[in-house]
């Protein structure tokens, strides 16, 4: 039976993808970093790992009863960082605590995955090679504030040795 790699997340607006584009480009003298396409970004919400047809079906339902009546909310687009700290491995785009995104990340794990302790909003713009020497990223401090009215539910494969996210589902959520 073949199975598909999932992940919820959130899509992001032009807007913020312009922004972390730019970033990109102040940065491309960075040569440790891979950089993330653009169609790529995301906020990831909770990984579900492989799943067959009937598993993705179960999980669909789960999904619409745990973000039924979840309300739209607003995330902070505050900086790029150097992530973790020590020995850094990527480059994020960082976000202000959102105790909404923390609700909704604690009710989609419906497949009781490990619990993430104060989940941290962000999206992967870049990965590091091991072995470089520090560094400072360029960026645009001005933070950017968008309202966030859907998540999807993406899988994930393979393309011609790429990695393409294709939406199953699109969860919206409610005005009021």
């Amino acid at each position: 039976m073949e199975t598909r790699k999932l992940f919820l997340a959130i899509p992001i607006p032009t807007a913020l993808k312009k922004k972390l584009q730019h970033i990109v480009f102040q940065n491309k003298k960075i040569e440790q970093a891979k950089w993330a396409p653009k169609e790529s970004y995301h906020i990831t919400v909770q990984y579900y790992g492989e799943q067959n047809d009937a598993q993705i079906s179960d999980l669909i339902t789960q999904l619409e009863e745990q973000l039924s009546g979840i309300k739209v909310f607003m995330l902070r687009y505050e900086r790029a960082i150097l992530y973790p700290t020590k020995e850094p491995r990527m480059i994020w785009a960082r976000f202000g605590y959102s105790s909404k995104f923390e609700d909704i990340v604690t009710n989609t794990n419906v497949l009781k995955q490990k619990e993430k302790t104060s989940p941290k909003p962000h999206i992967t713009i870049a990965k590091l090679k091991p072995e470089f020497a520090p560094l400072t990223i360029e960026q645009d401090n001005t933070a950017l504030t968008f309202g966030i009215d859907k998540i999807n539910l993406y899988a994930s494969r393979l393309v011609q040795n790429k990695r393409r996210h294709e939406v199953l589902k699109t969860f919206e959520l409610s005005e009021f």
